[in-house]
């Protein structure tokens, strides 16, 4: 509590101490006593604030204008954390966005390595196949050649070649392109 609010305010109204003292019901001396070991009853508070027509904050030095001041700036200083927070979240969103798009990507990359394995092994298993076809190939010409000797008249049914040729089932066909196979 300010006293020295209360005898300014005395002041400014043209109201002496003792003159206070009396109209709130106290001895001066006590009122002074009050004031030495600035402590005071609350009915007492009242009264003086009643005399001197002035609300009973002022002598606590409760302005509400600076209150409401310091609490705009607690405010504002609030706000800004706020601020702060959000401007760090945003961050920690857009690195986790980052990190889960590099994730994501990461995952696409081993879904499409394996892919292009399996690829390449059935690409490798067609090569070979190729490979073999290469091989029997001249071999495929050499008795569609004796064949077509053979139909035209060009060899004899009971030459070597066409007995190799016509002596062949599919079954046989098969059989001896299957033993090649084996001997490579």
């Amino acid at each position: 509590m300010n006293f020295n609010k209360i005898k300014s305010i005395c002041e400014e109204k043209g109201l002496t101490i003792p003159l206070l003292a009396d109209k709130i019901g106290l001895s001066e001396a006590g009122l002074y006593q009050s004031f030495r070991n600035q402590s005071m009853k609350v009915d007492v508070i009242e009264k003086i604030a009643e005399v001197l027509e002035t609300p009973i904050w002022i002598f606590f030095d409760l302005d509400p204008g600076s209150q409401i001041d310091a609490l705009n700036e607690e405010i504002a200083g609030y706000k800004k954390t706020i601020e702060n927070l959000e401007a760090k979240m945003s961050d920690i969103n857009k690195e986790l966005f980052v990190s889960n798009t590099m994730l994501d990507l990461s995952h696409v990359m081993i879904e499409t390595k394996d892919k292009l394995l399996v690829n390449y092994e059935k690409l490798q298993i067609s090569n070979e196949k190729v490979k073999k076809a290469e091989k029997m190939m001249p071999k495929i010409l050499k008795s569609m050649l004796t064949l077509s000797d053979l139909v035209q008249g060009k060899i004899r049914e009971d030459s070597p070649e066409a007995k190799k040729v016509l002596g062949l089932t599919q079954e046989d066909f098969l059989l001896t392109t299957n033993r090649e196979k084996e001997k490579e």
